[in-house]
């Protein structure tokens, strides 16, 4: 996935997370790309085989800024030029 591209891999055990809701289904056209140990979706992107497959889109339920490692560095290189 495109997350795992940028990220170099999962982040359910960096991530910062302080929610108490989170993404119950994930809309046609996307897939997860990152969840949690309880099943928790962390992310979303546009299918590769989907209709919205050649736009960068990248959804985080999770606070880049505030988690473990250069996770949140990755993330916010990859949108900011």
């Amino acid at each position: 996935s495109k997350f795992h591209e940028i990220t170099g891999g999962d982040v359910y055990e960096t991530a910062a997370t302080h929610n108490h809701q989170f993404v119950d289904k994930v809309r046609a056209g996307f897939v997860a790309n990152a969840v949690t140990k309880d099943g928790d979706i962390m992310g979303i992107e546009p299918d590769p085989t989907g209709p919205y497959a050649d736009q960068f889109v990248l959804g985080v339920q999770f606070h880049p800024e505030l988690s473990q490692g250069d996770i949140g560095e990755k993330l916010i290189s990859s949108v900011v030029a």
